[in-house]
């Protein structure tokens, strides 16, 4: 689907296009660039006047011969043709692609049919930090995480001073839902997880 044209002055980074057909913030866009590779894009804002609709898009980049994302060498050209990004283009660009040793963490916000993986080798081996503005979802993140690699079993300590993942031990409300629903066993990890307080005695009192 075309959604407008390319406008003004462009960059390496960043460019504008006039929105002819419906588009929307954060959508995922592709263009052709003069080299003959399709580039992914994403819309940051949108701005609307008594004349026109402006999208202002950031460049993601394009795959190589070696399948690596590149950034751009040089800008695109204004008045080429800007596209709705097909399913199939995003997953390639963003590395999307689910593999035997991955972690399910959600589906891309906009793309119901584009499911999130992270790579559990890259994950353990690696330091991993998630850092995002207060009550943006850092702990739902983390959790759902940590039920990945409950799930396949791999052993983990977590020093939880708010009590944040203790909850971890029991199903959630959504999935009692769909156990009810469509008779599925509903996750819970209270076999797996043992709990330790810095008070030795609670610990004590814990042991089966």
């Amino acid at each position: 689907m075309i959604l407008g044209k390319i406008i003004g002055k462009t960059s390496t980074k960043n460019f504008a296009f006039k929105v002819e057909n419906g588009a929307h913030k954060l959508e995922y866009i592709q263009i052709m660039h003069s080299s003959g590779d399709f580039v992914l894009a994403q819309i940051e804002e949108i701005e609307k006047d008594s004349e026109r609709t402006v999208a202002f898009c950031n460049i993601i980049g394009y795959r190589d011969e070696e399948n690596k994302l590149q950034s751009l060498k040089s800008p695109l050209d204004p008045g080429v043709e800007v596209l709705k990004a097909d399913d199939e283009f995003v997953r390639e660009m963003l590395g999307l692609n689910h593999e035997v040793n991955s972690a399910y963490i959600g589906i891309l916000d906009g793309r119901d049919n584009l499911k999130v993986h992270l790579d559990m080798n890259k994950i353990l081996t690696k330091h991993v930090s998630v850092i995002a503005m207060s009550g943006s979802g850092k702990s739902y993140t983390v959790a759902v995480l940590l039920e990945e690699l409950l799930q396949k079993k791999v052993p983990i300590v977590v020093i939880d001073p708010h009590g944040e993942y203790s909850s971890l031990k029991y199903p959630n409300d959504k999935d009692k839902e769909k156990s009810i629903k469509f008779g599925i066993e509903a996750k819970g990890f209270l076999k797996q997880i043992q709990e330790y307080s810095p008070d030795t005695k609670l610990n004590q009192e814990a042991k089966p």
